[in-house]
């Protein structure tokens, strides 16, 4: 993003799926990969991406984890925290509003931008990092990361998020064309359309103002209605980030990912 859209990203992992399928064998030996056998999941924008893939892939994944990942695009829409009459001041204080659009804009895939998401980036990104991880090597953010943090702050900031993954200009004017793309996008919606789908693990905080919980709500809701095998772990007060947990003897990692990899294991391990 922003120089390919949302469906694009897909198209990638579904391309990845076929090279496992096509050369792990060789690589692996034909006795030791069975590549029928595997999961996808993801946590937010790879919760979303996870969740298609149970439409998409073929063979398709045996088990799904869906970490407070967006199943509806159609219903959702980010709140604007800024109009455009309000000025937009870069974090990182290298670049203008009106640098930060003219990148935005540029579709151009030798100008790959993307985005990034890591608040370490305009906030002492090495200090930060090192103290978590130790040993670990610094690292140097330079000022493309640092502009491509400024990009998805103003996405943000603009309302602009859902247009640009979608590459749609002009929503009100391409109405039409913006929620076809929307729909394409939306595992919820497609369930509507599908006799099964694969066995799915969701995560959701009660507290998501960014993806709202009501999203996993009526996802799951449907997989039962579908005759779906789900699970579904609703941590009340748990905000869009609530499963950060890297203790394995911690209780929270007992209650939070223990259950999970019991379900991965439950259905594509066990067989």
């Amino acid at each position: 993003m922003p120089q390919v859209e949302l469906k694009e990203i897909v198209q990638d992992l579904l391309d990845g799926i076929q090279w496992c399928k096509k050369e792990l064998p060789g690589l692996l030996g034909g006795d030791k990969v069975d590549i029928t056998r595997y999961a996808v999941g993801g946590e937010s924008a790879g919760g979303t991406t996870a969740t298609m893939l149970g439409h998409l892939a073929s063979p398709p994944p045996l088990a799904v984890l869906n970490v407070y990942g967006m199943v509806d695009f159609v219903i959702k829409r980010l709140p604007v925290t800024s109009d455009a009459t309000t000025p937009f001041s870069p974090a990182s204080g290298l670049f203008t509003e009106a640098q930060v659009a003219s990148e935005l804009a540029n579709r151009d895939l030798s100008n790959t931008l993307g985005e990034v998401l890591d608040d370490w980036v305009n906030n002492d990104p090495a200090d930060l990092r090192h103290a978590r991880y130790g040993d670990h090597p610094k690292p140097a953010y330079g000022e493309r990361q640092k502009l491509r943090r400024d990009a998805h702050d103003y996405m943000i900031a603009r309302g602009m998020l859902w247009q640009t993954l979608f590459h749609v200009d002009d929503p009100e004017k391409q109405a039409k064309l913006f929620e076809r793309k929307q729909r394409e996008m939306s595992a919820l919606l497609l369930l509507d359309d599908v006799r099964t789908y694969p066995p799915t693990y969701v995560y959701h905080g009660t507290a998501d103002v960014l993806v709202h919980v009501s999203q996993s709500d009526r996802f799951v809701a449907k997989l039962k209605q579908k005759g779906v095998p789900v699970e579904y772990a609703k941590i009340e007060g748990g905000p869009h980030v609530c499963d950060q947990y890297e203790d394995e003897n911690s209780d929270e990692w007992k209650q939070n990912v223990l259950p999970i990899v019991a379900f991965m294991n439950k259905y594509v391990k066990a067989l």
